[in-house]
């Protein structure tokens, strides 16, 4: 399975409220036979498409039509003038992914206002349907939007316009050099300078991402240390409290006052799932 993280903004400038919205002139079946499109939506599809604009996670496993599904959700809004093009941020974790969702937005949307155009009255669509100002849906990755408002607002923060973020080659480069002139204590490391060094950029990526420190990291660790070796010696466990809290405190220094920020590899990971595992 899969989730489905990719946020339909539908609300830059939007009603506020759902009753302030006109009723759905379509639905997402009659929407995806006006367009000419050989699959119709299936029920579960044809909810999520006409939802309520309100916050929604959709959970979806792969080859289940996600992308498909966010792109039919866009044109079903702006088919009934819910919301504009403008008003749509897609993002997604990929590069390849977004290209793909965009490219089904524009494609679905140049469809639709082709079927607009002949509609001049304004008797089957809504009126300012896809005007010649209109712009297209905003369709990037997590990291390439987080870039655009940085470039665009950074310098309220002191954040200089011109700032670029780090590729895989830079950050590998920048963590060897780091890995290099680590000068403390080392007996602790049992893996080659690769290894760390992918464990570096690991550690750092997911602090940023969940707002941590190493200093935070290697305390909460330490306190993980300490109630395995609190936990009772069960006979058929494969791996018990007392070796596992053992091969955990190899990985750190001994100094428990030293907070350097020590390279981690993915054997924690391992190590934390096979003993919290073994004791459910």
């Amino acid at each position: 399975m899969s989730t489905l993280a990719t946020t339909t903004a539908e609300a830059a400038s939007a009603p506020a409220r759902p009753g302030d919205l006109p009723a759905p002139r379509f639905s997402p079946e009659e929407l995806s036979a006006m367009l000419g499109e050989k699959n119709s939506p299936t029920a579960e599809q044809s909810l999520i498409i006409s939802s309520p604009l309100a916050p929604r996670l959709v959970i979806a496993g792969a080859g289940s039509g996600k992308t498909a599904t966010m792109a039919d959700r866009v044109v079903w809004l702006v088919a009934n003038g819910w919301v504009r093009p403008e008003e749509v941020l897609g993002v997604t974790f990929t590069r390849k992914a977004a290209g793909e969702l965009a490219t089904r937005i524009r494609s679905k949307l140049a469809a639709l206002a082709r079927i607009a155009a002949v509609d001049p009255e304004h008797k089957v669509f809504p009126a300012g349907l896809l005007s010649t100002d209109a712009l297209e849906p905003k369709v990037s990755t997590y990291h390439s939007y987080a870039s655009g408002i940085v470039s665009d607002y950074g310098l309220r923060l002191g954040v200089e316009r011109d700032v670029v973020l780090l590729g895989g080659a830079q950050s590998f480069q920048l963590a060897s050099e780091v890995v290099e002139a680590y000068d403390g204590d080392y007996q602790h490391f049992r893996s080659a300078k690769s290894t760390l060094v992918k464990a570096v950029i690991q550690l750092a990526g997911e602090c940023a991402e969940h707002l941590q420190d190493p200093a935070q990291v290697r305390g909460w660790l330490l306190d993980r240390v300490a109630e395995f070796e609190a936990l009772p010696y069960v006979a058929t466990a494969k791996k018990n409290p007392s070796q596992a809290a053992g091969e955990l405190s190899a990985l750190l220094p001994a100094d428990a006052a030293d907070t350097t920020p020590v390279p981690m590899s993915t054997q924690l990971g391992r190590l934390f799932a096979a003993v919290v595992g073994g004791h459910r």
